[in-house]
């Protein structure tokens, strides 16, 4: 667990305790950071910065029971600064390498439905992305996803229902499209025959 006394006497830390400190707020937020940019090369960057720019400031002013939504905000920021950056490297995605990440199944169909599910995530816009990552992945609750993206719960709520509504309508839009694709080569097949 990171501590404020941690993060505030860093440089007074021997080499040790240093690296568990940094290892720790790594695998933290590796995942949120990696989920956005879909690099890794890029995800270390952006931790390393957020990582020197916390232990830079004056912690004094945060409480301790508010230092982990305040540690999100702070790498939340650099990220969307590296992306305000370097926007035109950001655009490709290879969602092949997130699927192999998260999910090896032997059935193609559950995996072509993972795939999709991805796909419409990764394009929904990046508000609506992070806030769905947050309460899935993360599985926070609607008031510290609010306290964490610095808006209200009700926008919170909204933002979830645009996510879930869009997959829903990307859903049934690839659905019908293959449902009438395989009528047309059912139809096809009847007249060859």
């Amino acid at each position: 667990m990171l501590s404020k006394n941690d993060l505030e006497n860093f440089s007074l830390l021997n080499n040790d305790r240093q690296k568990k400190v940094f290892k720790h707020f790594y695998r933290s937020y590796y995942n949120f950071v990696n989920s956005t940019v879909r690099n890794h090369y890029s995800t270390e960057d952006i931790l390393q910065e957020a990582f020197i720019r916390i232990i830079g400031r004056d912690l004094t002013k945060i409480n301790e029971n508010k230092l982990k939504p305040w540690l999100l905000t702070v790498t939340r920021n650099t990220t969307l600064n590296y992306i305000r950056k370097y926007r035109r490297d950001s655009c490709s995605v290879n969602i092949d390498d997130i699927i192999n990440k998260l999910h090896d199944s032997n059935n193609i169909a559950e995996y072509m439905k993972l795939k999709s599910l991805l796909h419409d995530i990764t394009e929904l816009p990046l508000k609506l992305r992070e806030t769905i990552y947050l309460r899935v992945v993360k599985q926070l609750s609607y008031k510290e996803i609010a306290n964490i993206l610095m808006i209200t719960e009700g926008s919170v709520k909204q933002n979830i229902y645009r996510a879930r509504k869009i997959i829903q309508n990307n859903y049934r839009v690839n659905f019908i499209i293959r449902f009438e694709y395989r009528a047309i080569i059912t139809e096809n097949k009847m007249l060859l025959v």
